[in-house]
């Protein structure tokens, strides 16, 4: 049906090019011209819309679709930029150019982006639409808004190599498939409760970081077809909290109850941590946290950030709680098994020396409070 439809919305598109002189923006930027896009075949656009829906990945489809439309334009590059809280400010972004597909560029690179594009996107906003825009070196660059959930998540930008003029049609049906397609996902990858991304994506994601970590450590070759490229000033950091003494919560208010604390306290998570970290409900009242910081103190206070809003917020019958945290630096010279468990034995700690506090697996190692070789196993909570 996915399929079907989105064949359809090529076969009935109107022949006449959009006008795009109506659009509003600064400057003389709307100039007619040839359609950029390529002639291609009903094969052509299937092996597209196939390469896009086989993807199971968030992040591999926005890199499917970015190089999509790279290669339908023959475009000098595309960008995947993800913006913050339905504003212009971009801390993600997917390029897709005659390098290959690069997911996860660096700050430097993201930096050189913002000035020149989120002028764009802010107007972008404003008018509600896409906009189309001459980069003042005879080329020109059109920028779509990207909605999901009735929320801008971010804006698709077409580099062309000169100025030829863009069928918004194509790209606005590519857009409809990537938003009914990240639905499907989104449902797959969240916990059904609380909206948190899920176990199963926690998996996936950390097996992720591990390769990107395991990239940055190598040397790349020159010739090697860029993927992934990570920033060197920031590493990534995990955090296991705790919801103390839920079973009490649970025994003493019912579940109901013990299910909304759950809830609110993923909506805490949400508003504490920014919108690239990665948050999941790991299972029962543990959560998981990823971020990237600068150092272990910069980590540290991100988490107990956390702790300390949840500690401060009073819950519908229940009244306060509060909640414990272990963290540690994510190590790609180990499996994930290992550096979660070290987290894990920081968390325990935690729970055993007074709760509401978080403790740091390095730490406790160079205290001498924790060893490598404690053995350690699920949390009992009380």
């Amino acid at each position: 049906m996915l399929l079907c439809s989105f064949i359809c919305i090529f076969v009935m598109r109107p022949a006449a090019i959009p006008d795009y002189s109506c659009l509003k923006g600064a400057g003389n930027f709307f100039v007619q011209g040839t359609s950029a896009v390529k002639e291609h075949d009903d094969q052509n656009i299937l092996d597209y819309v196939i390469d896009i829906t086989q993807q199971r990945d968030a992040e591999l489809l926005e890199m499917s679709l970015a190089k999509t439309l790279f290669e339908l334009y023959e475009a000098d590059r595309v960008l995947f930029c993800k913006t913050r809280h339905g504003s212009p400010e971009v801390y993600s972004v997917i390029q897709a150019d005659e390098n290959g597909s690069v997911l996860d560029l660096g700050p430097d690179e993201i930096d050189a982006f913002r000035s020149r594009l989120e002028p764009v996107f802010g107007d972008s906003l404003r008018s509600g639409g896409s906009l189309t825009r001459d980069d003042g070196e005879g080329r020109r660059i059109v920028v779509h808004p990207v909605q999901v959930f009735d929320n801008i998540v971010g804006f698709i930008a077409v580099h062309m190599k000169d100025r030829s003029l863009i069928d918004n049609y194509i790209i606005e049906g590519f857009l409809k498939i990537y938003h009914n397609y990240i639905t499907l996902l989104y449902d797959n990858q969240r916990d059904r409760l609380t909206g948190l991304l899920n176990r199963k994506t926690f998996d996936d994601r950390i097996m992720k970081i591990i390769e990107f970590k395991k990239t940055r450590e190598k040397i790349l070759e020159p010739e090697h077809t860029r993927r992934h490229r990570i920033d060197d000033s920031c590493g990534f950091w995990l955090g296991i909290a705790d919801i103390d003494n839920f079973k009490t919560i649970n025994d003493s208010y019912g579940h109901l109850y013990g299910d909304e604390v759950l809830i609110l306290v993923s909506r805490l998570m949400t508003k504490a941590f920014r919108e690239d970290d990665l948050l999941f409900r790991y299972g029962g009242e543990e959560f998981v946290v990823i971020i990237r910081a600068k150092d272990e103190g910069h980590a540290f206070l991100a988490f107990d950030r956390f702790r300390e809003k949840v500690a401060a917020y009073s819950f519908p019958q229940v009244g306060h709680i509060s909640i414990s945290l272990g963290m540690i630096e994510v190590n790609s010279k180990v499996v994930p098994t290992t550096f979660v468990g070290h987290a894990d034995q920081a968390l325990y700690y935690a729970k055993k020396h007074g709760k509401n506090q978080v403790c740091v697996y390095e730490k406790l190692v160079e205290e001498g409070a924790l060893c490598h070789d404690v053995k350690f196993g699920k949390v009992e909570m009380w």
